[in-house]
């Protein structure tokens, strides 16, 4: 149900969010990374937080991989990590705010089984609610125009037929490319 405000037209709904994050949708999707990935940590017997096994894993293949910072400042006591990350995050451009959440979807699976899931759901959540112009369709985010083909996209790709599926996802990826999307290519992937 939408706010009281909203409902009666008392504050206007914000506008769409195309080229820009407004402070609402960064900290929705950085609670998606915490409520994901972050969250997973252990206490040692002296009392320090740790990250567990499998995030420590993730957060070093983000630290190598896609925030490209140098491995021997990872640090093995989590907060000064995580309060690295977030202040990193918090500095990003709007694009490469969905570029990192974008490089992290696939890596929730590490966690649990079907965690990827449950983060694109989840971030889908946050980018309708904030009024984001894009969508996870699949791992890619990718602009959209209509709820309906974005459900529709997404119930091809959840086909048992890899072939299928693949084929769909190539096209999605091609669709995906700024800053022209390979239509040609798409198209050709999808029939």
């Amino acid at each position: 149900m939408s706010k009281f405000s909203k409902r009666y037209e008392f504050e206007p709904d914000k506008p769409i969010q195309i080229t820009s994050i407004d402070d609402e949708l960064r900290i929705g999707l950085w609670n998606a990374l915490y409520l994901h990935f972050w969250i997973h940590t252990e206490i040692t017997d002296f009392g320090h937080k740790i990250a567990g096994d499998k995030l420590e894993s993730i957060v070093k293949h983000a630290w190598v991989h896609f925030l490209k910072w140098p491995l021997n400042e990872f640090s093995y006591n989590w907060d000064p990590t995580e309060d690295r990350i977030k202040d990193y995050f918090d500095q990003m451009e709007w694009y490469h705010v969905y570029d990192f959440i974008e490089f992290m979807a696939p890596l929730a699976d590490k966690i649990a089984t079907g965690n990827t899931n449950k983060f694109i759901d989840f971030c889908n959540g946050i980018l309708e609610t904030e009024r984001s112009a894009y969508r996870f369709v699949g791992n890619c985010l990718a602009p959209i125009t209509d709820e309906v083909e974005v459900h529709q996209v997404e119930e091809i790709m959840r086909t048992p037929y890899d072939p299928i599926r693949d084929q769909i996802r190539s096209a999605v990826t091609k669709l995906s490319e700024k800053p022209k999307p390979d239509l040609r290519n798409s198209i050709k992937e999808s029939i």
